[in-house]
């Protein structure tokens, strides 16, 4: 696995490596390690989103403030849903770090009016920073993992 970004860029640094060399062997070696090389078809791309139960205060906040496309994704989202909620979506759940305010966001975010428009907004965010670089999926699924573990079960399924 990857433990943190310096892991990431250590494991990248040695297949760049590996690249220019073309060795057989230091492809062999670098396996043991997680690092492989590929031929053929690439594979389909699926995008897992988690569903309710994953949200929390806060979530998005960062992202929203260092990146255009979370941005403007979450003001679709306050755009749509402050008529129903009577304020905009992102002042419900991002609140900073009062406990407080924690405790309250907590609160509302246990409710599905709000959790759902939450985690949709996010993951609607988060497709559209991936197809961005270029990522596009073949499939998507959105839902907790008793939902996944129904559909691994499912004879014949197709979803």
């Amino acid at each position: 696995g990857f433990a943190d970004g310096a892991h990431l860029n250590a494991k990248l640094e040695k297949a760049r490596k590996a690249f220019g060399s073309d060795v057989p062997a230091m492809w062999r070696a670098l396996r043991a390690q997680g690092i492989a090389r590929g031929s053929g078809s690439p594979g389909r791309i699926a995008f897992l989103f988690t569903g309710q139960g994953s949200q929390y205060p806060n979530m998005m906040r960062s992202l929203c403030a260092t990146d255009d496309i979370a941005r403007s994704t979450c003001a679709e989202a306050d755009a749509v849903m402050t008529p129903i909620l009577g304020r905009p979506l992102t002042e419900v759940i991002f609140v900073g770090d009062d406990p407080q305010a924690l405790a309250e966001a907590e609160e509302h975010l246990r409710q599905t009016a709000i959790t759902q428009p939450a985690v949709l907004a996010t993951d609607i965010a988060l497709a559209r920073m991936l197809g961005a670089y270029g990522i596009a999926p073949d499939i998507v699924f959105q839902g907790d993992g008793r939902d996944l573990e129904e559909t691994q079960q499912s004879p014949g399924s197709d979803r």
